[in-house]
């Protein structure tokens, strides 16, 4: 049976590092908005339970890396397409914690349901995960206690944990082999370049916030084409900002 750490290593970073990596891949080689894209992203959304706009979020870069139930199953979602995840890895060298964690990950219980099991609260809202949120990002121990409930919590349901991960590996690993080199409209330069514009834009604004009215006008009697070029800026922005229609 095959395991994600079967598969080559694409990349390894903490969880911000590796969205990071991803979404340049998905960037450049399934542009957004193109032919395909919202299959491309439903390995994703499957996985994870999230919406497909969720998804495009995340894989485009709109998106900071989320919280709570969310974030652990995007770590387990990355793991299965080659990326190591650094707080996951930690997660793993703590056996139970590590083997436990996978049951939230694979979506067999929910994080709430997973602390409840294991005795840290009841209730049924989401802040009854806060302590196993906690211990997952390294701010709190497991007692010996705990740690034998998530052993026998995580016992009960190995078959089914293997069954998941199996049909993972076969349905929700990204299919980036079906988009070519060919179709990359984004190259490393021209990033380079946007992130340059984008810094340029926001000290600008900047700057024009800070400015008096007074100033402003000053500036505009000194350069009379100041006015004209930002109210085009300004439609140019607009027009862009609309969007298109996803082709599937």
């Amino acid at each position: 049976m095959s395991k994600p750490e079967d598969f080559p290593e694409v990349f390894r970073g903490n969880l911000e590092e590796c969205l990071g990596h991803i979404s340049e891949r998905v960037v450049s080689l399934v542009p957004k908005g193109s032919r395909g894209s919202t299959i491309f992203r439903k390995p994703m959304v499957d996985f994870m339970g999230i919406s497909d706009d969720t998804a495009q979020r995340l894989l485009y870069g709109l998106n900071s890396v989320p919280s709570c139930e969310n974030r652990i199953k995007l770590m387990f979602f990355l793991d299965l397409n080659g990326y190591k995840v650094l707080e996951l890895e930690k997660i793993r060298r703590k056996t139970a914690l590590g083997y436990f964690v996978e049951l939230i990950g694979y979506s067999i219980v929910s994080a709430v349901e997973a602390a409840q099991l294991v005795g840290y609260h009841t209730g049924g809202n989401q802040r009854d995960a806060s302590t196993l949120y906690e211990i997952l990002r390294g701010d709190g121990g497991v007692s010996r206690e705990k740690e034998d409930n998530m052993w026998a919590v995580w016992r009960e349901r190995r078959t089914l944990v293997e069954e998941k991960k199996e049909l993972a590996l076969r349905n929700n690993r990204l299919d980036f082999s079906s988009h070519s080199a060919g179709t990359l409209n984004l190259s490393k330069t021209s990033r380079l370049r946007d992130v340059a514009t984008v810094n340029i834009l926001e000290n600008v604004l900047t700057l024009l916030e800070e400015i008096s009215d007074d100033e402003l006008r000053s500036l505009t009697l000194l350069h009379p084409q100041l006015k004209s070029r930002l109210i085009s800026l300004n439609m140019k922005l607009q027009e862009g900002g609309k969007g298109g229609t996803e082709n599937v």
